[in-house]
């Protein structure tokens, strides 16, 4: 480590907790580092140079920034604004609408394949599984993605007191991949042992079908979903977050719900990287659609459109609050997708009470119909929009 050092600052002056990432060039410094109590962090050395540019991740509610850094500053501070929020809520659960529509009587069950988290951190009605059946109660190494995933679903359906999440760990021998098979074999776990209504795959694969193992994984993801649609368990995926035309697999299979993501303008201030990347992508007229009078949105650019996109929701600056204060900012596909995710969980239930005739079988299409009418026309092109937005709870 070098004598250099930046400090992480908020509106006030104070010092904030933030994870940073260093940058030296197009090379990122492996590690994560983490801000002291006083908000400060040593830029770490690589090769002997220091980093170019810090990303700065606050962890209690502020917005990410970057910042580009000069090599002869002992100290640079770096301010980040912090979210604002509507009486307590977060901003992305105001644009989905009046939460408390979304009450069931009967019990909802969701599963999540996802990498694993300590469980000691997540909230009561997310349970940990794996394909043995338990979960240990800690977990070396863990990874947040899961839990944010998880938690997102949970903030939508948590008015309900008989909802079962239950996040399958898929990942790999070092903790922090999924790996394919166990995806695979996750899918007809959750609906066979614990009877999913809804299954979230935050996941997916860029498919090279010169790949044994793409090809493989493909026709084992085509068999367990369709184990799992017959099952009357509807399926959503995230697009993925690549600029590509084209989702990943399992997201653009016709019997999974493909989900993209899309932003709202103006909801971060200028300077955060949230707001850099709506500058960026509403610089490009034909990925810019308007709500109403008052609210422009946006394809998020960087993530997935076209071939096999349903709907999409918002999936930029989606900030994760946890009772301990601490607030994650996410962006991406992998946090529409639970949205879409939750909302569907009750309303399928809501509708399969209210039909007499609804039978399991039906529930992929009955899904799709229901997004139907639940979507809002952006005015996008269809491959940016797919339905629309899912804002149907106004």
């Amino acid at each position: 480590m070098s004598e250099n050092r930046i400090v992480v600052l908020g509106a006030r002056e104070q010092p904030l907790s933030a994870i940073v990432e260093f940058y030296f060039g197009d090379r990122v410094y492996h590690d994560f580092l983490q801000t002291d109590q006083d908000g400060f962090v040593f830029l770490p050395e690589l090769d002997g140079m220091l980093p170019s540019k810090a990303t700065v991740i606050p962890i209690d509610g502020h917005w990410a920034v970057s910042k580009q850094l000069a090599t002869n500053r002992k100290l640079t501070p770096i301010h980040c604004p912090p979210i604002a929020t509507s009486n307590g809520q977060s901003w992305w659960l105001g644009f989905l609408g009046v939460l408390a529509k979304l009450r069931v009587e009967k019990t909802i069950r969701i599963g999540v394949i996802d990498a694993g988290f300590d469980i000691g951190v997540a909230p009561s009605g997310i349970r940990m599984v794996n394909l043995d059946g338990y979960y240990p109660e800690h977990k070396e190494p863990s990874t947040f993605h899961g839990l944010h995933v998880a938690k997102v679903i949970h903030e939508i359906v948590c008015q309900n007191n008989n909802v079962e999440i239950f996040v399958l760990d898929a990942a790999d021998g070092s903790g922090l991949r999924l790996d394919g098979e166990a995806v695979c074999a996750g899918i007809s776990s959750l609906v066979d042992d614990y009877a999913v209504d809804v299954l979230n795959l935050s996941n997916g694969l860029f498919f090279d079908p010169t790949r044994d193992d793409h090809v493989r994984i493909r026709e084992r993801l085509i068999e367990e979903i369709d184990y799992a649609t017959a099952c009357g368990c509807a399926v959503i995926a995230a697009g993925g977050n690549e600029d590509l035309e084209g989702l990943a697999i399992p997201a653009r299979f016709e019997s999974v719900i493909g989900v993209g993501s899309i932003g709202v303008a103006d909801v971060a201030p200028h300077g955060t990287d949230c707001r850099q990347t709506q500058d960026w992508s509403m610089s490009i007229e034909e990925r810019v659609g308007q709500l109403g009078d008052d609210c422009k949105v946006f394809h998020h650019l960087g993530t997935c459109y076209g071939e096999g996109l349903d709907l999409v929701a918002t999936g930029l600056g989606i900030d994760v609050r946890y009772p301990d204060g601490s607030v994650f900012v996410m962006d991406g596909t992998s946090f529409a997708a639970p949205i879409v995710t939750a909302v569907l969980s009750v309303v399928l239930k809501q509708h399969a009470l209210e039909n007499a005739e609804f039978s399991s079988n039906r529930a992929v299409l009955a899904a799709k119909e229901l997004l139907t009418s639940m979507c809002q026309n952006t005015g996008l092109p269809q491959q940016f929009q797919g339905l629309g937005v899912l804002r149907a709870l106004k």
